[in-house]
């Protein structure tokens, strides 16, 4: 999408009709914005996904650090609920 705006942004500073003017560019600027930014975000989930190894990793290797907390069922975390009417 930002590549078809780019086309669209770029006919408009040249003076050329926006719309019609070069859609072959628009249709290869999509094409290319498309793949950039499914390999951005293919990149960005491995980086998240290898922060959250290495983190549960230290978790796991380091219980003493990090101890477990008592298990609360929903009723003890939520306040009573009293309806108004």
């Amino acid at each position: 999408f930002l590549g078809y705006l780019v086309r669209i942004v770029t006919n408009a500073l040249n003076k050329y009709p926006v719309l019609r003017a070069g859609v072959h560019r628009q249709i290869l600027f999509t094409t290319v914005g498309v793949f950039i930014g499914y390999h951005l975000t293919k990149y960005e989930n491995y980086r998240y996904a290898k922060k959250d190894r290495e983190l549960f990793d230290y978790i796991r290797r380091h219980p003493e650090i990090l101890p477990q907390k008592d298990a609360k069922t929903m009723a003890e975390v939520y306040e009573k609920f009293y309806p108004v009417r």
